[in-house]
């Protein structure tokens, strides 16, 4: 019977995606999460959609992590039965799931755990995680004609209600920074613990390229501002220093707008989306990274994690969780596109700033997001909802 496991260290993760078919980062943290529970005999199961109809039905084991592949759905796919059926199968004691998402707005991992009495664990990813009425706010501002609006502000409420559900019912919330948690408590009178992103410490044989580059990579829909890096560069035309983007840009419209803009400008290149390991590789060389992100569409960002552990310093517009960036000399939180390019230039122009701030970056990220010890942490979080049980 599925109620029969509450007490194996067994779990399942529900994710719309793997990191071996979408490279963003809460697929790489989820991935280093299931990897290092798995190293800790922990039996991961992961739920996700592949882009490879092939795949369907298949499972694929990789460092420890069952990978169980379903069907890829979009709009009004809430109620998932093949979900619902492969967790009978798995029958996990633990249930985890983060971001917003078609998974985590969809009934089938609370009414599982439910009607199984089995534990639910909900991680944020972005804070926008924090407001309810998020996805129906995203439609009102779209500009899709009125019918179009219509139809999918039902599948925003249909949406959001799940969503909502699904954090009030879980058993375990985490937050990525202590904002988070405040606002979770203030907002929803939810209580979280604060489990940092981290990543797997890299070598420190760190060779930075000359000309200085400066580096943003993103999964680049239009909140993530890539058209605010090719301004930088064409502010800084004629200096030593070389600009590259990479990332996937998944709207051909917004791809042709941010061609269109580089097409005259000699210093900014475009490289394409790149692996995990080659966007590690990319940090090293790279003298700067700019994050240009919306306010408040970012939760804690793994290129910051992995910019510091490569000695680069971090040029963030608008977001620095927690203050960490000012507190800690890790880089600079300029506020205004103005300073941006003053920061910038700032560290462009004066090495020995540069390499201190990157000697610091990778020391306070060893220290507070190193993937050993923030699955310890995780770890003990699950054992004791294991033994309390429900």
């Amino acid at each position: 019977m599925p109620n029969s496991n509450n007490y194996t260290k067994s779990i399942c993760i529900l994710m719309p995606h793997f990191f071996s078919e979408r490279v963003g980062g809460v697929e790489i943290q989820t991935y280093l999460i299931a990897k290092h529970l798995a190293k800790r005999t922990w039996d991961v199961h992961f739920i996700a959609q592949t882009l490879f109809p092939e795949k369907i039905g298949s499972v694929t084991v990789l460092d420890g992590i069952h990978v169980h592949w379903i069907k890829k759905r979009t709009l009004f796919s809430f109620f998932r039965q093949d979900i619902s059926r492969l967790l009978k199968s798995i029958n996990p004691a633990l249930i985890y799931q983060r971001g917003r998402s078609f998974f985590t707005s969809s009934p089938a991992g609370y009414r599982f755990a439910q009607r199984y009495r089995k534990s639910l664990i909900y991680h944020c990813a972005e804070n926008n995680d924090l407001v309810m009425s998020f996805s129906r706010q995203e439609v009102i501002q779209s500009k899709k004609n009125i019918l179009k609006k219509t139809i999918l502000y039902i599948h925003a409420f249909l949406s959001d209600y799940f969503f909502n559900s699904t954090m009030e019912k879980s058993n375990l919330v985490i937050a990525q920074t202590h904002e988070q948690t405040s606002r979770l408590k203030e907002k929803r009178n939810i209580a979280a613990h604060v489990i940092p992103s981290s990543h797997e410490i890299p070598p420190a044989d760190i060779q930075k390229d000359a000309p200085p580059i400066v580096f943003w990579i993103a999964h680049a829909g239009r909140r993530k501002r890539l058209e605010l890096f090719v301004e930088l560069a064409k502010q800084l035309q004629g200096r030593p220093i070389q600009f590259l983007f990479a990332g996937t840009i998944p709207h051909e419209q917004y791809k042709n707008e941010i061609f269109s803009q580089t097409k005259e400008l000699s210093n900014i290149q475009y490289i394409g989306p790149l692996t995990w390991i080659e966007s590690n590789r990319m940090f090293a060389k790279a003298s700067v990274f700019v994050n240009t992100t919306l306010p408040d569409r970012e939760g804690f960002p793994n290129t910051y994690i992995q910019a510091w552990l490569h000695e680069t310093p971090v040029v963030s517009l608008n977001y620095d969780p927690d203050g960490i960036i000012e507190k800690n000399g890790l880089g600079f939180h300029s506020r205004s596109f103005d300073q941006l390019v003053v920061d910038v230039l700032q560290l462009i122009e004066n090495e020995e700033l540069r390499r201190k701030m990157g000697v610091k970056a990778r020391a306070y990220a060893m220290e507070n997001h190193d993937i050993e010890k923030s699955a310890d942490v995780m770890n003990d979080l699950l054992m004791k909802l294991l033994s309390r049980g429900l």
